[in-house]
């Protein structure tokens, strides 16, 4: 009685760890879609939706990122700070170099997706207040270091023409394009977390499962 019983239990617990496996495959697949979904409505139109995200899954694999993490953010800059980046490219160029700073400046896996939230929001914003470019200074310092070298200004300096209207958004791209070479080159001397190895690994996995998903 004791061995059918735990044969029926076997097979009961099987069946339900398959459900659930389904169940979260159906939301990585919606997740995935929905994200790409937004990716097509910002595409430039300078290459194919399929070249678009080969070129995020690069950017986020040279960052040690998260592929959605990413799209989400090149789609989200691509909607509402048009202004500022003009084309695709710039926006992933900028998203990569920021997931770089924030691993730089010391930001928690857990916490990079809010603060790469939040500066995206701000960066849909023309022109940037005090209160914006104080709280992404202090979340990711490489923002504020960058645009010091940029503008040849002081913290105090940058910090008054913020509350003065006269920080934008395109100075902080701009500044963050000019220090992109000592980004890297800080980034690459980083050691190399394990939560990083499972984002590299769940991309690739995403990447060689997309063409069933879109099926």
């Amino acid at each position: 009685s004791a061995e059918k019983a735990n044969s029926k239990l076997s097979k009961y617990l099987n069946t339900t760890k398959l459900i659930k496996a389904a169940a979260k495959g159906i939301e990585i697949a919606d997740e995935f879609i929905n994200t790409n979904s937004r990716l097509e409505l910002v595409n430039d139109g300078l290459q194919t939706q399929s070249e678009l995200q080969d070129k995020i899954f690069q950017a986020a694999n040279r960052s040690s990122g998260s592929y959605m993490d990413m799209a989400n953010m090149v789609s989200t800059l691509g909607s509402t700070a048009k202004d500022a980046f003009s084309t695709n490219d710039e926006a992933i160029a900028f998203s990569e170099l920021l997931q770089k700073s924030m691993k730089v400046s010391g930001v928690s896996g857990a916490e990079q997706g809010s603060t790469m939230g939040q500066v995206v929001q701000t960066m849909g914003k023309d022109t940037l207040t005090g209160a914006d470019f104080s709280s992404i200074s202090q979340k990711v310092p490489s923002i504020l270091e960058a645009v010091a070298e940029y503008t040849g200004k002081s913290e105090e300096e940058l910090n008054e023409l913020a509350s003065a209207g006269l920080m934008t958004a395109d100075i902080i791209k701009n500044a963050m394009f000019v220090a992109g070479d000592q980004i890297n080159k800080q980034f690459s001397t980083m050691d190399v977390t394990f939560e990083e190895i499972c984002n590299s690994i769940k991309n690739e996995a995403l990447e060689a499962f997309q063409p069933i998903i879109e099926t």
